[in-house]
Formats: structure tokens, sequence, C-alpha cells
């Protein structure tokens, strides 16, 4: 059947000039509506991809601020940077990485204190002693190593992220927001923060376009699963178990460290910054000692210092210094800085340690 306008009185010649038949039309409508349809579908397809590739950004942003660029940034140099390599701990959740409120200190020169009597537990150094059941001063024995070689360039010197401001927060892809949970949605913009204990580290999670925590039934939509990144301990920390460190007596007499002379031993001091809003916030030096040396060094001899295996320590810059250990027992209060008999200088060296790279190996030297 051909539709036509009854005005039009149609001659053999414009005969098929008249317009389409009702099924042609059908047709049109449904291939339009199919594209339109798909179009539609693509649009959406395109628009969770991007939020999902978004995210995966962010997630390495969050990851870059807490423990610095994995790789190196320039002809194979190494750059020592994020929160951790300044202030020695993980950060208690994602806003700590943005501002410096409560704050116990801000980057700056730090001088390293030597504490014999450190806390058994932790290593810290704080010039506090048991005296029962109650902690006194006691700054006896505490050496404070203020050399031009000794200092090292500590604390909080972010933000290490920009998070931005108001509706423009630094939140995932999905814009997921914590609205049941105020507390951890101002402390963590959104996602989900967690500490982990069996591997010391951190999670950082993305609930994904449902804002839901994966379960034990998948989600229906692909972009609904959880994104994560994980910060292991050999992420942020280094075992300097794997160090070796070079002793070389450079004098013209023999080192002894036998008989009735006290042994000799490697510690490594570590700055640990106060965590805000608590008690005992203010930075302290934590003390890990390495294996003891007994035996005798002669003159122009060189011999080889160590760490326990599983002496974890962050990141970071840390100061390297040879101590004497008189009665020979790890931490029992009696050890002191090793200075040179000729010279009067301490043995130190600093040493800096990059995520997930082998330690480089070191050179101490008496004169």
């Amino acid at each position: 059947m051909k539709i036509c306008p009854r005005s039009v009185q149609a001659s053999q010649g414009d005969r098929n000039l008249c317009g389409f038949t009702l099924i042609e039309l059908l047709l049109v409508v449904f291939i339009l509506s199919t594209l339109a349809l798909t179009g539609l579908a693509l649009t959406e397809t395109a628009d969770s991809q991007l939020r999902f590739e978004d995210t995966r950004v962010r997630l390495q942003r969050l990851k870059r601020a807490i423990i610095g660029d994995t790789e190196p940034v320039f002809q194979g140099q190494r750059l020592l940077s994020g929160f951790v390599a300044d202030t020695g701990i993980l950060p208690d959740d994602l806003r700590s990485l943005s501002e410096a409120a409560g704050v116990s200190a801000f980057f700056g020169e730090k001088v390293p204190i030597f504490d014999p009597r450190q806390e058994v537990t932790n290593g810290l150094n704080d010039g506090l002693v048991f005296a029962g059941e109650v902690k006194l001063q006691n700054d006896e024995g505490r050496v404070p190593l203020d050399g031009r070689e000794e200092v090292l360039f500590k604390g909080f010197r972010g933000p290490y992220l920009n998070v931005g401001s108001g509706t423009h927060l630094f939140r995932d892809g999905w814009g997921n927001v914590n609205s049941m949970e105020g507390y951890d949605d101002y402390h963590n913009y959104g996602w989900h923060f967690e500490t982990l204990e069996s591997d010391p580290g951190c999670r950082i999670t993305s609930k994904g376009s449902d804002g839901e925590l994966d379960s034990d039934s998948e989600p229906v939509d692909l972009y609904g699963k959880d994104t994560v990144i994980e910060i292991a301990r050999r992420d942020w920390q280094i075992d300097l178990g794997s160090l070796s460190v070079s002793l070389a007596n450079e004098t013209e007499e023999v080192i002894s460290a036998t008989g009735l002379e006290p042994g000799l031993r490697l510690c490594a001091l570590v700055y640990v910054q106060g965590l805000p809003f608590q008690a005992g916030a203010a930075p302290r030096w934590r003390r890990v000692n390495g294996d003891l040396f007994s035996g005798t060094i002669p003159s122009g001899g060189e011999v080889t210092l160590t760490f326990p295996v599983n002496s974890w320590v962050p990141i970071g810059r840390h100061l390297v210094l040879l101590i004497k250990d008189r009665d020979e027992i790890n931490n029992s209060g009696d050890e002191t800085p090793f200075e040179s008999s000729i010279s009067g200088e301490r043995i130190r060296t600093r040493v800096s340690l990059y995520p997930r790279t082998h330690p480089q190996d070191l050179r101490l030297t008496i004169r």
C-alpha cells in the first residue's frame, strides 16, 4: 500500500515518488532504537571503565604518598620520599597524608639520641627507666649525636597528597562516601583503610560501583568488585639482616674486642615520629642492635659486621653507629658509642634504604 496525500493526483511518471510503506517506516524506527540503545550501553560501559581506571590511578597515588617512588626517577638515581621515609611510621589514616593537624614534629634537622636504656619491647630511646611500675626520667648515659655527619633531616613535610576540597575530596572514581561512618569518611575520604597486623602494613580498598565491601557472594556487576592495594612489610621496611658493613682499622694499633675488652656491635638509630593525639607523642629514636663481634682487628685489617636476620627498619635515611658492649649481653644497658683512641671521633655513617631494594653495603673506618 502506498501512502500519498489525497490531493496529489499520481500520474504514471510520478507514481513512484509517493512515501514509504508502513513496514519500511517500522524497520527504520527499529534500527534507530537499536542504535540508540547500543550507544547508551556503550556510553555507560565507557563511563564505568573510566571510573575504574581513575580509581586505580588514585590507589597508586596513595601508595606513592606513603612509600614514595619505587622506581628510579632520573638516570638510575633513586629518591627517598613519602610519609614513611620522613616519619618512620605508617599513617593512621589517609588524612594524615594531607594535613598537619596533630603532627608532633615538622621536617627539619633532627639530632639522633643514643640511649643505653632503651625500651626492651620496641627499642625506643626515651630517657625513661622503670622504678617499680613507675617510669622516671633518667638522662644518664644518653648521648646526643650532633656531629655534622650524624644529624638527619626528618619529620612531616607534607602534604604528600593533594586531596582538593569540598565535593572534590580525594575519593575513588565512584565517589564513594561512608555516609554511615562519619569518622571514617572524614579521615579516609570514603576509602576503606585498615592496618595489617600479621604482616605489618596497610590495605586501601575502593568499594566499587556498588559502594559495598565484597562479601562471599560475587557482585553482579563487574565494576562492583572491590579494587584493593596493599602495602606489605617488604614495601615499607627493609631487613638489616641483608646489610653487610666492613669495619677497617687504619690506625697503627690493634683494636681488641676480646678478653677484658668490650665487644663491638653496630646499631642503627631510626627516627620514629610521635603519633598524633597520643600520650608520649614526641619524636623518639629506636635503636636496633647488630650481632656481637669478639676478636681483634690488626692495624690495616678489616672485619665484617652484620645485623641479625629480621632486623626490620622503615625505608628512609638512618644512622649506623659502632658501639661497645662491655658485658656482651644485648640491650643490657651498658652499651656506649665507640670512639677512636687516636682521633676521638665516633665511628658512624648514614644509610639510605629504598623500597624493595637490597641495601648497599657500607664501610666504616677507624682512624
